[in-house]
């Protein structure tokens, strides 16, 4: 559940987070992935009200990114944690992409897992499993008109393993205000799949060679992308910060011609020349805070690239051996 919790700019914050703990007390289920929590302190409420149902908890906190390349991004290191295996594998979370977009196929196609809408035997709740529409209160309506009223960002992904293979026996969402309430629980719907683990000595586990291929190609292409628009802004503060130096230099030359030239006066105005110092000492500071920024930004993206090379030319190599493979198992 993403539970909008942003303190004292969410709507009824304090209330929702009392509702979401009665809501998943009253459930209990046996994981529960809420999403959205920005302070600490509602985690740690959340925490003490639901300790006599949920024993175990942990909390994550990360920035958001809002552009595609840094999606893309998160989207890899975030297949690299899937990828480290199990028994079973559950992915929940408003990941913001839409089923189709890059970065969900990235994660479906490289790791096996599954989608519980498209795999639930049974489904309840918002038509197309819509989990941000435009009925609730606290999303902006006309945002969700080119969709058609709602869009489906927030998911439960799942896998087996050759040891226990995993079916979605249903999924359901909330629908509107909580009951007797007139708000809902949040601006997103909530998500309640139930899983059903069969011990196997196949598993349900997928292959991520063919489609795995193609969904890389497609990350490292905007990866790259992203890497050349910024290395281009970090270029460009770096020019933007020599034009900067360069004026405080000139200035400070101006102001030192009184020194050895007796009798001279300051050829500016004092306002207006301790004005023009604030100036380039300010484009000086927010250039280098750019560069420095944008250079991190240069490096991750450039990390991320190498290290999709790198699982490019294994799945090639994969794909190559694998009619050898069959050929070998035909005999």
């Amino acid at each position: 559940m993403a539970t909008q919790g942003v303190r004292y700019l969410s709507k009824n914050c304090k209330e929702r987070f009392v509702m979401i703990g009665d809501l998943l007390n009253q459930e209990q289920l046996d994981i529960a992935l809420l999403q959205e929590v920005w302070c600490e302190k509602d985690f740690l409420f959340l925490k003490k009200k639901l300790s006599s149902v949920y024993p175990y908890s942990h909390y994550y906190k990360r920035e958001k990114d809002s552009y595609l390349p840094h999606r893309v991004v998160q989207a890899w290191e975030l297949q690299q944690f899937v990828s480290v295996g199990g028994d079973v594998v559950i992915l929940g979370g408003d990941l913001n992409m839409h089923p189709d977009d890059l970065g969900t196929r990235l994660l479906r196609n490289y790791t096996g897992l599954q989608d519980s809408f498209s795999e639930a035997a049974n489904f309840d709740g918002c038509e197309e499993g819509y989990t941000h529409v435009s009925e609730n209160p606290y999303t902006n309506a006309d945002s969700l008109v080119p969709f058609g009223g709602g869009i489906r960002i927030d998911y439960i992904l799942f896998k087996g393993s050759g040891e226990v293979d995993v079916s979605c026996e249903s999924l359901s969402t909330t629908k509107g205000p909580v009951p007797g309430h007139p708000f809902p629980y949040s601006d997103h719907e909530a998500l309640t799949a139930e899983f059903l683990f069969t011990p196997t000595t196949k598993g349900n586990g997928c292959s991520k060679r063919q489609s795995g291929c193609v969904s890389v190609n497609e990350a490292r292409t905007e990866v790259k992308v992203g890497l050349h628009c910024a290395e281009r802004m970090r270029h460009t503060a770096a020019r933007t910060g020599i034009m900067g130096l360069v004026l405080l230099v000139l200035e400070l030359a101006i102001a030192a011609v009184p020194l050895f030239a007796l009798g001279a006066e300051q050829p500016f105005p004092k306002a207006s020349f301790y004005l023009l110092g604030a100036l380039c000492f300010a484009i000086l500071l927010t250039t280098l805070m750019l560069y420095i920024f944008y250079s991190m930004e240069v490096k991750a993206l450039q990390g991320t690239e190498d290290q999709m090379r790198l699982a490019l030319s294994s799945l090639q190599e994969q794909l190559k051996e694998s009619p050898k493979v069959l050929s070998s198992d035909r005999l």
